[in-house]
């Protein structure tokens, strides 16, 4: 089945990303398409600070960042709807409900919820439906928050240490997922070092 998503679906540009006023990352160029990549680097390489100024949770200090041809900053909106993001940890909004969440995430991106059902059945999260994330397991609040970043098969998919607090079950699925999604971003053909950050070649 072709995509429709388009052939370049994540383009930064020389971005640069601060946080209290210390660079985190510098002069970030990619042009990524269609497949699934890694960005490789040691803790503290500011992988996680790139996933947020891409997802628009934290504003680039200098550079574009174009997600499907909308610019992160000019068209947020836009750009935020074909985003799914997993950050680390396990930070979410503890006082509603996981179910909610997903929802909200999913009326957002025009979803309906026959969607993601099985997905809600693979990660065994059918019993946690309807209790409030801050009574959750460190684990059911990642389940939950991956769960948000999939949901409509957004066209740019980043998942920040996807592995962690997930038991086996769960990882398969997220390896099937993946696996079954070929528009997920993917790197143009070269290798990239910016400060400590890698992104392979595929």
């Amino acid at each position: 089945m072709t995509s429709s998503h388009p052939p370049s679906s994540l383009i930064l540009e020389g971005v640069g990303v601060r946080r209290g006023g210390r660079l985190i990352v510098s002069d970030v160029s990619i042009n990524v398409g269609p497949g699934l990549h890694h960005v490789r680097g040691a803790n503290g390489a500011g992988k996680s600070t790139l996933f947020r100024a891409i997802a628009g949770a934290l504003p680039a200090s200098a550079g574009t960042i174009a997600v499907c041809g909308f610019d992160i900053e000019k068209d947020s909106e836009q750009a935020r709807k074909k985003i799914g993001w997993l950050p680390d940890g396990a930070s979410l909004f503890l006082d509603i409900c996981g179910g909610d969440l997903v929802e909200t995430v999913a009326i957002l991106r025009g979803t309906d919820h026959r969607e993601y059902c099985s997905y809600v059945e693979a990660l065994g999260l059918t019993s946690a439906w309807g209790h409030r994330l801050g009574t959750l397991s460190y684990g059911q609040r990642r389940k939950f928050a991956l769960l948000s970043a999939i949901v409509g098969d957004p066209a740019v998919l980043l998942l920040d240490e996807p592995e962690d607090g997930l038991d086996a079950t769960s990882l398969r699925f997220v390896r099937e997922y993946l696996h079954a999604r070929k528009h997920c971003t993917r790197y143009c053909g070269r290798r990239i070092r910016t400060r400590n950050l890698q992104f392979p070649q595929r």
